[in-house]
């Protein structure tokens, strides 16, 4: 495999030049952005700045911005800096096209057992207060939180198929893809090289993915996800699992939202994780977790010997 000048570089350098290449790219894609809301839905040139601005009512344009978004910030950079780290890009990136089944099992049952213990820390994340003299910070985050939240149950309200589809490319496939090359794939290798113990890199890498996010409230349940998708990746050697992973994480909240109407998610799944017993189930899933993520490791890295 051919080393170009990008895998060459100190990784201070790799870092600072990816950040550039994401902040060139999220500036061009959102320019497309901007050119498809004139051309695609409509909308005058002198009014897109209140649009883009204020919010807006039309969800499919915002759903069209957050695709773009996600592909520009994460899955161009991610492919521009292969292409100037190595003749085989994917291959430089983490991507191995030999994959047990028998992993994917383990993979899938990891995904399950690890919902309890993501749901019972998004409730202590969401208890979690600022001291009092940041009571102001924790207003506007909250503030902004309940934002969010309004718009992702937006963007979740659909009762076509096709609206679930787009839903699944939005919310699951492209954040599946993108962060995962962007976080696990350079990031990740980025610090593993830098600060020489794999353990660090993966715990600085899902702080980072949880942090980027921008949401307080949801940060302890996202770091969680980046240490296990990030130990995944490290067992198999390949970028596929935590790609996997991710996407089904993702999928499984967006398909329950449309089968239930949101009903699911509003009820039953707040009345499970808050009540008296919830730590119960994380302890639980926890202890299945650790067995599976062990047999994970093991499955995954007879393969890589064999290989």
């Amino acid at each position: 495999m051919d080393v170009r000048f990008y895998s060459r570089l100190r990784p201070y350098l790799q870092i600072i030049l990816l950040a550039l290449v994401a902040v060139v790219f999220f500036l061009v894609f959102n320019i497309l952005a901007i050119l498809g809301a004139v051309l695609f839905f409509d909308i005058p040139f002198s009014e897109l700045s209140d649009v883009f601005s204020s919010g807006s009512d039309n969800i499919p344009l915002l759903k069209f911005v957050q695709i773009l978004n996600s592909i520009g910030l994460f899955i161009v950079p991610a492919l521009v800096i292969g292409v100037l780290a190595s003749s085989k890009p994917l291959q430089w990136l983490g991507f191995n096209n030999k994959i047990s089944w028998l992993s994917v099992g383990w993979l899938l049952l990891i995904i399950i057992a690890m919902q309890p213990l993501v749901a019972y820390s998004g409730v202590l994340n969401q208890n979690m207060h600022l001291p009092d003299f940041l009571s102001g910070v924790e207003g506007w985050m909250k503030n902004m939180e309940d934002k969010a939240m309004g718009l992702t149950e937006a963007f979740l309200e659909v009762n076509t198929f096709g609206g679930l589809a787009v839903n699944i490319l939005m919310v699951a496939i492209i954040p599946g893809i993108g962060e995962e090359l962007f976080f696990r794939g350079m990031i990740q290798a980025i610090f593993t090289k830098w600060f020489k113990n794999v353990h660090i890199a993966i715990i600085v890498t899902a702080f980072l993915f949880s942090a980027l996010h921008m949401q307080f409230y949801g940060f302890l349940p996202r770091f969680l996800l980046g240490i296990l998708f990030g130990y995944i990746f490290v067992w198999s050697g390949n970028l596929w699992f935590p790609i996997l992973a991710h996407l089904v994480h993702n999928t499984i909240p967006v398909v329950a939202y449309y089968v239930y109407s949101g009903e699911l998610t509003e009820t039953t799944v707040d009345s499970i994780v808050t009540s008296p017993t919830a730590w119960i189930y994380a302890l639980i899933g926890a202890g299945f977790l650790v067995l599976l993520c062990m047999r994970f490791r093991d499955t995954t890295m007879k393969l890589n010997v064999k290989q």
